[in-house]
């Protein structure tokens, strides 16, 4: 037996994709929750761990076909940015190699940016709306909020979430 420590990363990742698998799978990405959609909101998508931990993160899930396919992603920050600013700040953390580029082209289309506070409930009742309107045209979703923020905020992001803006079902 092979002692664990002595795998390299692109071993360690061929075994959690295969221990991933289902017998039932028809093609990459397909086979968690049926075809139920997910959306991932990432609370302080603007800043420093966002960009160079969650975003490559999401990345190379995205691009190992790790996640359901039908998920799409979220930013929420109090920065007044875009998609593309982002984008632009994650890009040398990404790590995409030749040939994978279609494929990094289409996890940003996938993403999407909403600015608010994180002490304003009006503000995550908009985050709502926005998400809800994602779901009339692709179906109730399941929402994956993660918080990339100093722990003084955790309370008030919490409180208004779970107020304002988990899913309906």
């Amino acid at each position: 037996m092979r002692d664990t420590c002595c795998c390299n990363t692109e071993e360690t990742l061929t075994l959690i994709r295969k221990s991933l698998r289902s017998a039932t799978q028809e093609v990459e990405g397909t086979h968690f929750d049926q075809n139920i959609p997910h959306i991932f909101v990432t609370f302080g998508a603007s800043g420093d761990l966002a960009k160079k931990k969650i975003y490559p993160t999401l990345w190379w899930l995205f691009r190992d076909n790790l996640l359901p396919s039908n998920t799409i992603f979220y930013g929420y920050a109090r920065s007044k940015i875009t998609v593309d600013k982002i984008r632009e700040s994650c890009e040398k953390f990404m790590q995409v190699k030749p040939g994978q580029e279609q494929r990094y082209e289409d996890f940003w289309k996938k993403n999407h940016y909403f600015s608010g506070s994180y002490d304003t409930r009006k503000d995550f009742e908009l985050l709502h709306q926005e998400l809800l309107g994602h779901e009339k045209t692709n179906g109730a979703a399941n929402r994956l909020f993660y918080l990339a923020l100093p722990p003084s905020v955790f309370e008030n992001v919490t409180v208004h979430i779970r107020n304002t803006s988990m899913a309906p079902r």
